[in-house]
C-alpha cells in the first residue's frame, strides 16, 4: 500500500497528465466537430428610437419662454449572436448497445439508468447533430441482475445488433463476466455502475473496459475515517457476491487504520427478503452496523432491524438507499451518515448543468421523481448513464472514428481523458486514470436530518485517491 504522500504525488502526476491529454484531445474534438456544425452567425440589426427633447431658451427680458420641441433621432446598433441548429444527422448509424439491470435485485437502478441513457441519446440525435453528423441507434437488453443473462445480453448486442460500443450494468458479476468478451470482440465496454474493486484491477479488467463511477476502494477509504469517529466496533452486513464482498474486505482494512475494528461479518444471499434470521447473527458487542445492500429489500431490512430493537449506530454508502425515499424512513434513518457520489439535494451542487440534467431526467430539486413525488429517483449511480454517450461522441469526433476497426482510437483517446463540468458532464470535473481506466470524481459525506440527505463535507479527488492492490497498467496491452 502506497503512503499518503506517495499517493498525493501520484495524484498530481496523473491528474496533470490527464489534463494535458484532455486539453490536446479537446482541441482535436473542436476541429472534428466544427466540420459538421457551421460556426455561429452574427446578425446585426439597427433600431431607431425617437426622443423628444424640450430645451428652455432664455429671452433678453426677464421672461422665460420654452422653445418648440426638438426631435432627435438616435441610431442604436445591437449585435445578437445566434447558434444555428445543427443539421439533422444522416448516414450509417453509430450503434450503441445498452444493457441495464431492468429486472431482478437491481431493477430500481436499471429503470432509471435506462431513462437517463435514452435522454442523452435523444439530445445527441435531436439537438447535437448526432455523432460526427451520423445518427445514434440503440438497442436495449436486460441483464435481469444475473451473470449468465447479462453475458447473453452482451453477446446479443455485439453479434446480432452489431453494436459499435456497449454500455451498462451495475452488477459487478455481470461486469467481470463480460470484460473478457469485450476484449475478444474488440468492443469498448463502458460499465455503468458496478463497484467491486476487482472490475478494474489485474486479470479481471482489460484495456477494453472503462468504469467512470466510484468504486469500493475509494468509498471505504473516506468512509472509514468518519466510521471510526462514530464507533470502534462495527459489523458488516452485505450482499454475498463480488460487490458486497469487496466492501467487507476493504472496510475492514481501512477501519483498522483509524483504530476501529470489524467484530462481525454477516453475508446475505442476494435478494433476501426476510432479514430476521441474519439480523440475529449480529454480534452483541457491535456498536455500529455497516449495511451494504440495495433495492427494495433494503426497506424490509431497515424496518426489521428497527423492529428487532437494534441498539447501535448505522453508517453506509449511498448504494444501500439510492432510489429509496428516505423521508418515510426518517424515524429509522435519522442521524445516519451516508457517503454520496453526487448530492441528492440540488442545493449542494446547484449549477445550470445539474438543473438541466434534472429537467431532462425527470427529477426535482429534492431528488424526487417529477411524475411521482412519493418516489426518490436514482441519483448517485445515474450520471454514467447520461455521460457515457457524450464521452463516445467526444472521442469519435476527436479521432476521426469511422467504424469498429477504429475502436482502438477511442480507447487511446479516453485513457487519461478529462471531463470538464458542462451540460454533457454535469458532475464536477473528473477524469479516467489511464493505467486502470478507473474514473475519479468528487464524493460527498452526508447525514440524514429530518428525512433528507444533507452534505457535511465535500471530498475532492485527492481524498479518494488510491493505488491498485494488484499492479495494473492496461495501456501496455496491445489493441
Amino acid at each position: 500500500m502506497a503512503s499518503s504522500e506517495t499517493g498525493r504525488r501520484n495524484f498530481i502526476k496523473y491528474a496533470a497528465t490527464a489534463i494535458v491529454c484532455g486539453v490536446i484531445a479537446g482541441v482535436g474534438g473542436w476541429f472534428a466537430g466544427s466540420a459538421a456544425v457551421p460556426p455561429p452567425k452574427t446578425i446585426t440589426k439597427t433600431l431607431r428610437e425617437t426622443t423628444t427633447v424640450t430645451a428652455p431658451v432664455a429671452a433678453p427680458t426677464t421672461v422665460t419662454v420654452t422653445a418648440p420641441p426638438t426631435t432627435v433621432t438616435e441610431r442604436i446598433t445591437e449585435t445578437v449572436t445566434v447558434k444555428p441548429t445543427p443539421p439533422a444527422p444522416k448516414g450509417t448509424p453509430i450503434k450503441i448497445g445498452h444493457m441495464p439491470d431492468l429486472t431482478g435485485a437491481l431493477a430500481s437502478y436499471g429503470v432509471w439508468q435506462k431513462i437517463a441513457f435514452e435522454q442523452a441519446v435523444k439530445k445527441i440525435n435531436e439537438e447535437e447533430g448526432g455523432i460526427d453528423g451520423r445518427p445514434v441507434e440503440i438497442a436495449v437488453e436486460d441483464t435481469a441482475t444475473k451473470t449468465d443473462v447479462g453475458l447473453a445480453a452482451f453477446k446479443k448486442l455485439a453479434l446480432e445488433f452489431k453494436a459499435d460500443f456497449i454500455v451498462g450494468t451495475t452488477h459487478s458479476g455481470v461486469a467481470m463476466a463480460c470484460a473478457p468478451l469485450a476484449k475478444e470482440l474488440k468492443i469498448p465496454w463502458f460499465m455503468e455502475a458496478p463497484m467491486s474493486h476487482r472490475c478494474t484491477e489485474g486479470d479481471k479488467g482489460n484495456r477494453w473496459i472503462f468504469r467512470y463511477v466510484s468504486q469500493v476502494r475509494q468509498q471505504t477509504k473516506v468512509f472509514a475515517r468518519i466510521a471510526a469517529e462514530i464507533a470502534k466496533k462495527w459489523t458488516t452486513y452485505y450482499w454475498d457476491y463480488a460487490w458486497g464482498q469487496s466492501h467487507d474486505i476493504w472496510f475492514t482494512r481501512e477501519l483498522e487504520k483509524w483504530g476501529g475494528k470489524v467484530v462481525g461479518h454477516v453475508p446475505i444471499p442476494l435478494g433476501t427478503a426476510e432479514h430476521m434470521p441474519y439480523i440475529a447473527k449480529i454480534p452483541k458487542e457491535t456498536e455500529a452496523l455497516y449495511p451494504v445492500l440495495f433495492g427494495a429489500p433494503t426497506i424490509t431490512f431497515l424496518k426489521q432491524l428497527y423492529e428487532a430493537g437494534f441498539w447501535g449506530e448505522i453508517g453506509m454508502v449511498i448504494c444501500t438507499i439510492d432510489a429509496i425515499a428516505t423521508e418515510p424512513l426518517k424515524e429509522i434513518l435519522e442521524g445516519v451518515w451516508v457517503l454520496e457520489y453526487w448530492p441528492r439535494l440540488l442545493r449542494y451542487d446547484d449549477t445550470p448543468y445539474n438543473r438541466e440534467f434534472r429537467k431532462r431526467y425527470g427529477c426535482d430539486e429534492l431528488g424526487r421523481s417529477i411524475k411521482d413525488p412519493t418516489k426518490d429517483a436514482l441519483w448517485s449511480h445515474i450520471f454514467p448513464a447520461w455521460m457515457t454517450p457524450f464521452m463516445i461522441k467526444e472521442a469519435i469526433e476527436a479521432t476521426g472514428w469511422k467504424d469498429r476497426k477504429d475502436n482502438p482510437k477511442v480507447i487511446k483517446y479516453l485513457e487519461g481523458a478529462v471531463f470538464k463540468q458542462s451540460y454533457w458532464y454535469p458532475q464536477r470535473d473528473s477524469f479516467f486514470r489511464a493505467q486502470d481506466h478507473q474514473g475519479f470524481h468528487p464524493h460527498y459525506l452526508s447525514r440524514i436530518e429530518k428525512g433528507r440527505l444533507h452534505v457535511k463535507e465535500y471530498l475532492d479527488i485527492e481524498d479518494i485517491w488510491f493505488e491498485p492492490e494488484v499492479p495494473t497498467d492496461f495501456t501496455k496491452e496491445p489493441l
